[in-house]
């Protein structure tokens, strides 16, 4: 089943060239980019539709992987508390397309062929995606990216958590003899 996205942020994008799985390397490179919906997106239509697939093809139960995800889930060590992975929204989703059908890209004039290098991360975008019940494996409803519009410049996507500085010392300065 197709739908258009909402406007969403974009973080992370692979939209040129199709990018290794940084954690499987006997996947295929896939193009992708992770979609955040600021907080306050309405995605009736959208939880209409993850709906619409555990009814009609789970038999109302569940499955184990559904693309929509909260952004909530990491813990900080230092103080325990649960950290947004992204602070920008409330969901993100992770739609990809396989190495031989790249995603259409769209311009803000609706035309076709926009180039991928004017798609950065934290841009606003908006995704034609279709989505794709799978029911092994405890199940699956997947997102297949089709198609990307860029509608605007925005700021990088990035996760709420600050890095540690207080975790670096200082380096001895050290005398460096060249060899020939």
């Amino acid at each position: 089943m197709q739908i258009l996205l909402p406007e969403a942020i974009l973080s992370y994008p692979s939209l040129g060239k199709p990018a290794k799985n940084n954690f499987d390397d006997t996947q295929a490179p896939r193009y992708k980019g992770d979609i955040i919906f600021p907080t306050g997106t309405d995605l009736s239509e959208l939880e209409a539709l993850i709906g619409k697939h555990i009814e009609e093809d789970f038999k109302g139960r569940r499955p184990k992987n559904v693309f929509l995800k909260t952004t909530e889930g990491k813990i900080d060590k230092e103080t325990g508390l649960q950290l947004p992975l992204y602070d920008q929204g409330e969901y993100f989703m992770s739609p990809w397309s396989s190495e031989d059908r790249p995603p259409v890209l769209i311009s803000p004039q609706n035309k076709e062929g926009y180039p991928p290098q004017n798609f950065k991360g934290g841009d606003r975008v908006r995704v034609l995606i279709n989505t794709w019940a799978g029911t092994g494996f405890g199940g699956t409803i997947g997102a297949g990216l089709m198609a990307v519009q860029w509608v605007g410049d925005g700021n990088v996507a990035m996760g709420a958590a600050k890095p540690n500085l207080n975790l670096f010392s200082a380096v001895p300065a050290q005398e460096f003899e060249f060899k020939a």
